[in-house]
């Protein structure tokens, strides 16, 4: 697997990339098929969990699956989490379908791998080595 040049990689620290309905408490949700955010109990991160939807993945800010979370259906190709105000933020995930996802942290040269979301599987907390380091995912999807 290549990776795509320096120039296709996003800074994390402006908020000019992060979609105004992706900033912290929004008043409404991006409609791209591609990923979406929600505030996820208003960021309460003793709330129960908001379930990521069936034939997606979701990315929370807090463990436990808890505070916002960003919700992507896109199959395929680059994503940059950065473009969603979620540049090192994850700190859980969900992979409901039948997808794998890998997770990188794009702040080190070349590209760290952090994770990998096997298809149905979770996790409330990524550790202590990925925690708020994911910038970007790549989707393999299986032929139809």
């Amino acid at each position: 697997m290549s990776s795509p040049s320096a120039s296709r990689r996003r800074s994390t620290s402006s908020s000019a990339t992060t979609p105004a309905a992706c900033r912290s408490a929004p008043t409404r949700w991006p409609t791209s098929t591609a990923a979406s955010c929600s505030p996820s109990q208003a960021g309460s991160r003793s709330a129960a969990a908001d379930p990521c939807a069936t034939v997606a993945y979701c990315f929370y800010d807090g463990a436990n699956f808890t505070s916002r979370k960003l919700t992507s259906r896109g199959c395929g190709g680059w994503q940059y989490l950065t473009d969603y105000g979620f540049g090192n933020k994850t700190s859980s995930w969900t992979n409901a379908t039948r997808n794998t996802v890998q997770v990188y942290d794009e702040e080190v040269t070349p590209r760290k791998h952090l994770w990998t979301e096997s298809p149905s599987t979770a996790s409330a907390n990524v550790g202590t080595t990925a925690y708020n380091k994911a910038d970007s995912f790549l989707t393999y999807c299986p032929p139809a």
